[in-house]
């Protein structure tokens, strides 16, 4: 039986300087994206609150509301998959780790915000149903 310590490990692929600044321009563009996201949906969310405060008939707020919940997770997640693209540059030995680590983040992301527009798109939906009715 072969001891696994003794085995050597393999070998990670290192980015090159080039493809590191692409990661790192990446990375930042995401982090950046991922505030302006979540600053949009705050603003729309405060903004639909002056209208829910005003009229309670008009279902347009909660619609205006329910679409903006994706575009928060979706800027939290952005902002959380650019720290392990950050790690490729900042780290030596293990970029595919980091980068595998990242696209995790990209599915979990993405998959949270498809559930997020489609729940939005049947609130959406629904309040046109009842604003039709009114």
């Amino acid at each position: 039986m072969s001891d696994p310590s003794s085995e050597p490990t393999a070998s990670q692929y290192e980015f090159t300087p080039a493809e590191n600044e692409v990661v790192r321009d990446l990375a930042g563009t995401l982090s950046v994206t991922g505030l302006v996201l979540i600053a949009l949906a705050i603003v729309a969310i405060l903004y639909a609150g002056v209208f829910i405060a005003g009229s309670r008939q008009d279902p347009t707020p909660l619609v205006v509301t329910a679409l903006c919940a994706p575009m928060v997770i979706a800027g939290f997640g952005l902002r959380s998959a650019a720290e392990p693209l950050l790690k490729i540059v900042h780290t030596k030995g293990e970029d595919v780790t980091h980068l595998m680590s990242a696209l995790r983040e990209f599915k979990r992301v993405f998959a949270l915000q498809r559930l997020g527009f489609a729940l939005a798109l049947m609130v959406a939906v629904a309040g046109v149903l009842v604003q039709a009715m009114h």
